[in-house]
This record gives structure tokens, C-alpha cells and sequence, in this order.
């Protein structure tokens, strides 16, 4: 099946304007390159050749930018609007010059996302690609339930904690999902996407890699800053233990009021963040099973430890998984049905499995971190090294025997990483 890209880069960039100035977004550069520039260099290292512009101001520069580097290099065609008619507008116009499926990015994303694996996953009409953000107050906050999307909020309009989900503005279409607009000037999200609920299958995808909006001042600052760093594949990749590793033991009950991280956890993130890593939570959750808790108080838990992560200035983890079984019996209030062996609860290797298949995550080194025997013995399951932090649940005698060395706290974890992974 014949595949599109689609780019929608007719906005006039408003909200830069004091660092811009009259220049379409699309051509703001940042380190000599524009935009535009960014993305055409990622299509074309991708392999996606067949693209589409949707244009309007300041068509004329960006076609003169394409004729004079990127003629030879990519089938392009393009619609311009005379008037502004609107994110969907833009799209429904060129319909005429698209394939079957679609992949649509706008203007001002930087983005070094996986399109052929988004392909793949493409299996419902549309499909949108969310990750974690760290501004979530200026955000359309993705709401979803399984992978089914249902809506889009704004901060104020949902209760807190909630999982700080953004849509990255970058998304797949069928060609025959586009439905005629019935405003004049529409928008894809907005109103295509919110007015046909009913009518579309809408599934997300989590994605790990580098997507930046640069579409304010604030973002096009940090973008001068960490783009070249940022574009660089990650290489490296850690399954962080949450409780007594990360966070100080949060007992039965997964009150997110009583969340408080353990010492130097938050300079451990700043580190492997600042090193370009995935960092990715894994913890077994039996007081789901055994009544304790929900579902939904664990996922108000870890929503609240992203919000702390932000408020403390550093980016969300990319990913947070959790086993809710256990075969134990005899509690009282215990759910029936997550009562048995599964396959997630490490040390077996379900959650990592799930995180591998749905994260697209190929060919990196994985790392392990946490305090117990768990999380060394699903290390080796994938020949992998394992740093473990002393704690009261750690079983001193299995280590010894082990020849494992347990370390103090993360600030000792931090310098075998700097020695003997990061070569600082």
C-alpha cells in the first residue's frame, strides 16, 4: 500500500514573531538550519520520498528553498491556500494528491520519530502520536483508555494528578476518513478529530524519541540549545525499580499525597536524561490484586511522579509500566481475576517484552536498576547489567552468594555509570 507524508506549513508563526520576526515558522533557523530544513533531512534519511506541502504564507521562499537543495532528492507536491482555512482544511484540499495511508506533521516539530514503525502500527483511521511532555500547562492533554483515544483536554479541565500525555501534533490518516469540513476554516484536532468521534477508530502510540514543537519562543530557545544532542539516536536504555529505588516505599495503598522520592533520585534522572537515555519504570503492584488499591490509584501515583519530575525542571519518563497480579490468596477485598502466574511480574520478562514491542526499542543497551534480587535476576535474563541500591527489602545473603556488589545510594550508582558507561 502507497504511503504519503504530508507536511502543513502555512502558519504564519504568530507567536515567534519576536525571534523571527515576518518569516514563516516553517524557515526559522535554529544552529543555520531551518525548520523545514530539519524535517526534509529526516524524511530523506528515513527513505520517505513522496511528500506533499500544504502551503500559505510565504510559499514562494519555501519553494525557492526546495528548488535550490532538495529538487533531486524528493517527489513534491502542493496546495496553497490564498486564505487561512485551517489545519484540517489544508489536509481535505490536497486529498487529491495522496495515497492511501498518510503521515501528517506540522510545520514546527523537530522530530527524529520512527515513521516506517508508526506505519506498521497503523491499524485503525487514525492513529496519534503521544509522549509524556514536560510543559503540560499549554498542552492539548491526550485522553485515552487502552490505546483508544477519547479526547482532548486542557490542564484546567482535568483533575489532578493526571497522566500528562501531549499530543505531539505528528499523526497517520486513511485518505478515505477525510471527511468535507463544515467550517470554513477548520481545525485537524479541534474539530475533525473531537466533531467525529463517533465516525473514526482512533488509537494512540507512545513514543520515545525526540518530537519538539518549537512553536513558541520559549521551546525555539531550548531547541537552540539541545537539538544537535537531542537528535542523536539514544543508545541506552534503563528499567528503573520504583519503590525503595526511586521513591521511598510507598507502601499498600499508592496514595499519590504520600509520594516522596528517596535521596539523590532526582539527580540520578537529571543524569541519565543529560546522557541521552530512555528511562523507563517498571514495578510489581500485588496491592492491586490483593484489594489494597486500583488500577487507578497506581495510575494516579505515577501521573503525580511525572508532574514532580516537571515541577523540578526535568523531563517525564518516557514509559511506566506496572504488573497488577499476584497467586497469592486470603486477603480480604482480593480481585479475583488478577489472582495467578502471569508472565509481567518480574522477574519475568512481560513487562520488558511489552515495553520492547510497544516502544519499538531495537538495538540498545539495556540497564538495569532497583534493590532486590527481581530486578538482577531479569538482568541476566537479557545478559544485561544490574545496579542495585541497598535497601530494607534487599536480600544481603542472595548477593553475597551472588558476588553483587550493593550500592550505598544512587549518587554510588551515578559514579559506576559515569566510569564505566558514559566514560565521563
Amino acid at each position: 500500500m502507497k504511503k504519503n507524508v504530508v507536511i502543513i506549513a502555512g502558519g504564519k508563526g504568530t507567536r515567534l514573531k519576536r525571534s523571527i520576526g515576518e518569516i514563516p515558522k516553517s524557515l526559522a533557523k535554529i544552529n543555520k538550519k531551518t525548520l523545514f530544513e530539519y524535517q526534509l533531512d529526516e524524511l530523506k534519511k528515513q527513505g520517505f520520498l513522496n511528500i506533499h506541502l500544504c502551503l500559505g504564507v510565504g510559499h514562494k521562499e519555501i519553494i525557492k528553498l526546495i528548488n535550490k537543495k532538495y529538487a533531486n532528492h524528493f517527489n513534491i507536491s502542493y496546495t496553497i491556500e490564498d486564505t487561512p482555512i485551517g489545519t484540517y482544511g489544508a489536509l481535505y484540499n490536497a486529498k487529491d494528491f495522496l495515497e492511501d495511508k498518510i503521515f501528517v506533521l506540522f510545520g514546527d516539530i523537530v522530530f527524529n520519530f520512527n515513521i516506517e514503525n508508526g506505519f506498521k502500527n497503523f491499524k485503525s483511521d487514525v492513529l496519534l502520536v503521544t509522549r509524556y511532555t514536560d510543559h503540560p500547562k499549554d498542552s492539548d492533554i491526550v485522553v485515552e483508555d487502552k490505546n483508544n483515544f477519547k479526547e482532548f483536554k486542557r490542564h484546567n479541565e482535568l483533575n489532578y494528578p493526571y497522566k500528562p500525555l501531549g499530543n505531539t501534533a505528528l499523526f497517520f490518516i486513511r485518505k478515505k476518513k477525510l471527511f468535507e469540513p463544515t467550517l470554513k476554516e477548520s481545525d485537524i484536532f479541534k474539530d475533525y478529530l473531537t466533531n467525529n468521534l463517533s465516525l473514526l477508530n482512533i488509537k494512540t502510540v507512545l513514543s520515545t524519541n525526540y518530537i519538539k514543537d518549537v512553536g513558541t519562543t520559549k521551546r525555539y530557545k531550548e531547541a537552540q540549545k539541545d537539538i544537535n544532542i537531542k537528535l542523536q539516536e539514544k543508545e541506552n536504555v534503563f528499567f528503573i525499580d520504583r519503590d525503595e529505588t526511586l521513591i521511598k516505599d510507598a507502601g499498600k495503598n499508592n496514595n499519590w499525597r504520600e509520594l516522596e522520592f528517596k535521596d539523590s533520585a532526582l539527580k540520578f534522572i537529571s543524569f541519565l536524561q543529560k546522557n541521552n537515555s530512555i528511562l523507563i519504570l517498571l514495578t510489581n503492584q500485588p496491592g492491586i490484586v490483593k484489594g489494597f488499591c486500583s488500577n487507578e490509584d497506581v495510575e494516579r501515583f505515577h501521573s503525580h511522579m511525572q508532574h514532580l519530575l516537571i515541577e523540578n525542571k526535568l523531563k517525564p519518563l518516557e514509559a511506566i509500566y506496572f504488573c497488577p497480579h499476584h497467586p497469592d490468596s486470603g486477603f480480604k477485598g482480593e480481585v479475583k481475576d488478577l489472582k495467578k502466574i502471569c508472565k509481567c511480574r518480574k522477574p519475568k520478562k512481560g513487562m520488558i517484552e511489552k515495553a520492547i514491542k510497544e516502544l519499538n526499542i531495537k538495538n540498545k543497551n539495556f540497564f538495569f536498576i532497583g534493590d532486590t534480587s527481581l530486578d538482577h535476576k531479569v538482568a541476566n535474563k537479557y545478559n544485561s547489567k544490574s545496579f542495585i541500591v541497598e535497601s530494607k527489602f534487599s536480600e544481603k545473603e542472595y548477593f553475597k552468594k551472588e558476588g553483587i556488589v550493593l550500592h550505598k545510594n544512587l549518587n554510588q550508582v551515578i559514579k559506576e555509570l559515569n566510569e564505566k558507561v558514559f566514560n565521563s
